[in-house]
């Protein structure tokens, strides 16, 4: 018994000194080796969309970088991006590379980093979409509201409707009045845009620039799309500073309802402009206040039941300008501008009218001016005849669009 104690001791000590000698031959082989301690791995990288390539930007702070692989396709495609040092162990390296040539779609990136004997750090992984003709094919180009163009005003305007999605702007092209083509940039948040020195009659043309994503690193444009040229509109005269001329032989006033009434841009029953019984051609003077070319001339007749192309609202009348009016009343110094006749759109006979005949009544009549009518300041409207054959005559306001 003792002695099998004996020989199991010696056994036990035997296998303590073969394992210690083991652990120091591990240890040699531990410390000629040296300890190998992986390189960091790419720190807040970021994956910015773009047309058929991504843009990759990562930062890191381990100076033993010396390069690093970034993969794609499961590992089947990838670059080697060499390592950006800027030497302030304290500020993190920024590094990037951007990825060409892709086809169209969603793609996962792995950066890896290595150091100069090759050793790998753990893979740092960003995702990202490249886009193409898919994506461009969906795109619309931002609506136009309306177009418009005031003669003498220099420039037209585009009215646009609210811009949608990450569109980024929108380009413009139009054609100046010395024929040169102009562009211009119109930022997403703008609703209405003007051209300057626009030519009048040509066409504008504009596309539409689009983000796919808030980072992207590539914009979109639409196709060119075509604005016919917008339709020349004249501007409103300032009623503001209309006032009365009195000249010898103008007719007065009647019932109340003065002259200065026809533009205080109200058309209510007692608010025009009443002459009394006298003997026609009857004619009244006012001044613009400003010399104009006028364009066109809007008169409101008098509303109410049985009133509309009818009483004393003015049938047939001329319009004369002068700048320069004979004190003594007469028509030296004028031009007659217009001939004008009310239409009845109807066609009905007097005292019946549809609700067409009443509704275009109340908007007021437009009348227009030849192309050569020169520009005046005052003005001479001559009644020539009322609907009803009567000899007071009515009308509730006027109004006159022109180049000044």
């Amino acid at each position: 018994m003792k002695t099998q104690y004996t020989w199991n001791l010696c056994m036990a000590m035997a296998l303590v000194i073969l394992a210690a000698c083991s652990k120091s031959e591990e240890y040699k082989d531990y410390m000629s080796n040296g300890e190998i301690i992986y390189p960091a791995r790419a720190d807040s990288i970021r994956a910015y969309p773009g047309e058929k390539r991504v843009l990759l930007t990562w930062l890191t702070t381990d100076p033993r970088i010396v390069y690093f692989n970034v993969f794609w396709n499961q590992g089947n495609d990838s670059v080697r991006v060499p390592a950006t040092h800027a030497g302030n162990l304290n500020v993190p390296d920024t590094n990037s590379v951007t990825i060409s040539d892709l086809e169209e779609g969603t793609y996962e990136f792995s950066v890896v980093s290595y150091d100069e004997d090759h050793n790998v750090s753990i893979p740092s992984l960003a995702q990202a979409n490249a886009y193409g003709n898919n994506y461009r094919s969906t795109l619309l180009n931002r609506a136009v509201e309306r177009t418009e163009f005031i003669a003498g005003s220099g420039f037209a305007s585009i009215k646009w409707h609210e811009s949608e999605g990450l569109e980024a702007g929108v380009e413009v092209l139009y054609t100046a009045g010395d024929g040169a083509e102009r562009d211009l940039f119109v930022p997403k948040d703008t609703s209405l845009t003007r051209l300057p020195s626009y030519k009048a009659g040509t066409d504008i043309r504009y596309r539409t620039l689009h983000l796919p994503d808030t980072g992207a690193i590539d914009t979109f444009r639409t196709d060119y799309a075509i604005i016919p040229a917008p339709e020349m509109t004249y501007r409103e005269l300032d009623k503001s500073r209309f006032s009365p001329v009195y000249l010898p032989g103008d007719v007065g006033s009647a019932w109340g309802w003065e002259l200065p009434f026809l533009w205080d841009h109200n058309t209510a029953e007692g608010s025009g402009f009443h002459t009394p019984e006298v003997m026609l051609p009857q004619y009244f003077t006012f001044d613009l206040g400003v010399k104009a070319v006028l364009r066109e001339m809007k008169i409101w007749q008098r509303q109410g039941a049985g009133m509309p192309y009818n009483a004393g609202n003015l049938k047939r009348f001329e319009v004369w300008g002068s700048n320069e009016p004979a004190p003594d009343g007469s028509f030296t110094g004028w031009v007659k501008l217009a001939e004008c006749e009310s239409i009845k759109p109807s066609g009905l006979p007097l005292g019946s009218v549809t609700q067409e005949d009443i509704d275009y009544s109340a908007a007021g009549e437009s009348f227009t001016f030849p192309e050569d009518t020169p520009g005046v300041r005052y003005i001479r409207i001559k009644i020539l005849e009322n609907w009803s054959g009567s000899l007071s005559n009515h009308m509730m306001e006027v109004s006159f669009r022109g180049e000044f």
